[in-house]
């Protein structure tokens, strides 16, 4: 066994941080749209490693300095960290919609569909079809809008071609 061994003392690091670091690695997994496994790569850990050296070459404790191996959490609590962060942004999103949707005063919702076929004579008289679906949202909160379509709806409705005598339009 070399001496190193002896005298080489790992830092043990604090629940706290290794707490920080795993909802940090959650992130970096989420954001980057990263697998579990890459914060167990070589590569990720030199990138952590360094940056603890440098930290602790510059840093105000010169304690024992800890290894990215005891850092890096396992990829089972960076999913169970992952779910609970978009737990958190779903209902902070939703409370969100909530609130703007109080001050909503119209709606409109429009649906499209259709479909092309392309003639490949080349092949048997096959045709290609394509199909593609659309559907817009239109949300607004703008009084003009509202009474744009207020007063185009009273014309239609004064229309005669748009409603029948017996209609209570």
């Amino acid at each position: 066994m070399p001496i190193d061994c002896y005298t080489k003392k790992i830092a043990a690091a604090s629940s706290d941080d290794k707490r920080t670091v795993n909802l940090a690695c959650s992130k970096y997994c989420a954001f980057d749209m990263r697998s579990f496994n890459s914060v167990h790569g070589d590569g990720f850990k030199q990138i952590c490693q360094v940056l603890i050296d440098i930290g602790y070459k510059y840093g105000l404790m010169k304690t024992i300095k800890p290894l990215t191996d005891i850092l890096i959490p396992d990829r089972t609590n960076i999913s169970r960290t992952i779910k609970q962060i978009a737990n958190e942004y779903r209902l902070k999103m939703n409370e969100i919609l909530r609130q703007e949707l109080k001050q909503v005063k119209l709606i409109g919702i429009s649906t499209d569909y259709w479909k092309t076929s392309q003639d490949d004579s080349s092949e048997d008289d096959e045709y290609e079809i394509e199909r593609y679906a659309k559907a817009k949202l239109v949300i607004s909160n703008e009084e003009s809008v509202l009474q744009w379509w207020k007063k185009t709806l009273g014309k239609l409705a004064q229309d005669s071609s748009f409603s029948s005598p017996d209609s209570p339009i």
